[in-house]
């Protein structure tokens, strides 16, 4: 399975209210706020694709995510280029997806909102340069009488990107 695309506005205002309990209103005004502090790309944007040149800064900026998320960045592979480095799918948008600029001048500065859905934002992109997941697929037929019965499986080969949320979730449940 591959890496979840970076965020987009409306994607980001969902996860936000699951995660945070904030508002649509609350994360355009938190993100509107991270963009004016140079912390992150224009927020009110319709793409969660990036263009292709910015691959090229996914290494400085990995770097600069080292004080928020030091062990996550230290697995990122930043030669590892995810499907959201796509520039046909950028369609004629003037604004790509929201991710963080490598900025973080402003990090310390932030309110507890700020800096959540700041995470969130960095963790996403942070996603892109991990392997895609893996799994085994298995689909089958059993004849019983009359009677066929479909069935299928899978197998986690490899966790790739997801292990990224899945130690979040495990430290949500320890907290």
């Amino acid at each position: 399975a591959a890496q979840p695309l970076p965020f987009k506005l409306s994607d980001l205002q969902a996860i936000a209210n699951a995660k945070l309990g904030l508002s649509a209103d609350d994360v355009l005004n938190v993100a509107q706020s991270l963009y004016e502090k140079q912390l992150t790309t224009y927020p009110r944007t319709a793409c969660a694709y990036l263009p292709e040149s910015l691959h090229a800064d996914g290494a400085s900026i990995l770097a600069s995510l080292k004080s928020v998320y030091p062990n996550e960045v230290t697995q990122a592979n930043p030669k590892i280029k995810s499907r959201a480095f796509n520039n046909k799918q950028l369609g004629g948008e003037s604004h790509f997806a929201i991710v963080p600029t490598g900025d973080i001048k402003a990090l310390s500065s932030l309110k507890p909102d700020e800096l959540e859905v700041y995470k969130l934002i960095a963790m996403q992109y942070i996603a892109q340069f991990y392997p895609p997941m893996r799994y085994q697929q298995t689909n089958g037929v059993v004849s019983c009488s009359k009677y066929n019965f479909d069935f299928s499986g899978k197998v986690t080969q490899s966790l790739g990107w997801k292990q990224l949320f899945i130690n979040q979730q495990e430290d949500e449940i320890e907290d």
